[in-house]
């Protein structure tokens, strides 16, 4: 399950004997996403129970006020407790 993670390394060619830091980095990152993301698939399929994928839409949002804070946690909120009510599983990407 787990071996989708540990494949997600940067294998380079003897051409690139020298690959520049931003792309080795910008390689693994987007190896690793699918890696886990695979990983998480492969999980879902031995449990056999129904996951629903919720996006979270939190990367690079500012919060100024506890109001806003509480806005944010009523939008998930909001979109997450009726799929738990039916009896899924929730994973927030």
């Amino acid at each position: 399950m787990l071996r989708p993670i540990h494949e997600a390394v940067t294998d380079t060619t003897d051409d690139a004997l020298f690959p520049t830091l931003a792309e080795l980095k910008h390689n693994f990152f987007s190896r690793l996403d699918a890696a886990v993301e695979q990983a998480n698939e492969r999980l879902d399929a031995l449990l056999d129970e129904p996951v629903a994928k919720v996006s979270a839409s939190m990367h690079g949002r500012e919060l100024a006020s506890a109001d806003q804070l509480d806005a944010m946690l009523k939008e998930l909120d909001d979109r997450i407790r009726p799929l738990l009510k039916d009896g899924k599983r929730v994973r927030i990407v």
